[in-house]
């Protein structure tokens, strides 16, 4: 009897469906980021094509006019910055075009677009830039000006400050003297390099003496009072710029110099001086029998009191020019002498004499 051979078992057919699931997956995720990458290409090159045929443009007027077409606002504006920077330099944050200057949205385009430097150019050509400034004007004579008005307040106010004392109790406000006036102006950026001052450079300017020193060759009949009435210094002055040399005694042919004067501006001031001075103390004189006739023996030393005085003080450019004083508090008072004077019963001594203290008056407020 043949035998059969034995029977063979099924292998299980599971891994082969897992693998063409896998398969199929990976298909699928190949297609997606075919899709994508296409997607990405085509927006890249939508906006490349809006970059050089963009839907719209931004025109730059000067006066009204067309000058540049650039493809965004954000262009125009650096247009403008570039043009600002070129022509003002260092004034370029202040400066501004004296020609009405704009842009305008364009759709459609018209005309070719300029390349930011091209449009630069363009326009520059059509434009003029100026730096706004603001005269100083003192008595009705324009001096200098500085960048704006509030620039040369400052400088005002510095210069008040200039001359008040460290420490001092300012009464009311500082005034000026001269009249004072400002007036505005737009010059070139050449020339405002040429004339515009800073706030220190306005200082020095308004501080400075009105004559420089000058040296000047003495003529017969020259005095020192006559050179300072002819060049408007004071004397005082002349004598300061001349100290090794005898005003009084000018012969022809000397040399001396020349300066001072008043500043431009005068600054008028007042201060509240408080100071303590002393009381003087005054003599008693006592008749005493056991001293020889005129003979004098000290019988209490005198000592001068003390008050604190009050000055209103003015000044003009740190000068005194006038003073009010009153009597305030008296802190310590006077302790008079006292003398013992020989007498007889035949002579008596004089009576004595006793000078009163000062009276205390109101304290100023």
């Amino acid at each position: 009897m043949a035998h059969l051979p034995p029977t063979q078992p099924l292998q299980p057919q599971a891994p082969r469906r897992r693998e063409s699931a896998e398969y199929a997956g990976l298909c699928r995720r190949l297609w997606v980021e075919r899709i994508g990458f296409l997607l990405l290409l085509a927006v890249l090159g939508w906006a490349l094509y809006r970059q050089i045929h963009p839907s719209s443009a931004w025109a730059i007027l000067v006066d009204g006019r067309p000058a540049a077409q650039v493809s965004s606002r954000r262009a125009a504006k650096e247009v403008f910055d570039s043009i600002l920077r070129n022509q003002a330099g260092e004034f370029s944050s202040r400066a501004r075009f004296q020609q009405a200057v704009s842009i305008e949205r364009v759709s459609p385009p018209v005309g070719p677009f300029l390349t930011q430097w091209k449009a630069q150019e363009e326009v520059g050509r059509r434009v003029n830039t100026i730096i706004p400034a603001c005269w100083l004007v003192i008595g009705g004579k324009p001096l200098f000006p500085l960048l704006s008005r509030t620039e040369a307040e400052k400088a005002l106010r510095a210069l008040a400050q200039h001359y008040l004392p460290r420490g001092a109790q300012l009464v009311g406000e500082p005034k000026f003297k001269e009249g004072i006036d400002f007036r505005e102006e737009a010059i070139s950026p050449a020339r405002a390099r040429h004339i515009l001052v800073s706030q220190q450079e306005a200082i020095e300017r308004l501080t400075a003496p009105a004559v420089a020193p000058t040296e000047y060759l003495i003529r017969q009949g020259d005095t020192g009072t006559a050179i300072a009435a002819r060049y408007k210094v004071g004397l005082d002055d002349l004598k300061r710029a001349n100290s090794e040399v005898d005003l009084d005694r000018l012969r022809p042919g000397d040399s001396i110099v020349v300066a001072g004067g008043r500043p431009l501006l005068t600054v008028v001031y007042r201060i509240r001086d408080i100071t303590t001075t002393e009381i003087p103390y005054w003599t008693e004189f006592v008749p005493d029998s056991s001293l020889s006739p005129g003979e004098r023996e000290v019988l209490q030393k005198g000592e001068p009191g003390k008050q604190i005085i009050q000055s209103l003080v003015t000044y003009a450019n740190a000068k005194e020019i006038s003073r009010t004083s009153r009597a305030g508090k008296i802190v310590k008072g006077p302790v008079p002498s006292r003398v013992a004077v020989g007498s007889t019963k035949e002579q008596a001594p004089e009576k004595p004499r006793r000078k009163s203290p000062p009276q205390s008056g109101k304290v100023p407020h």
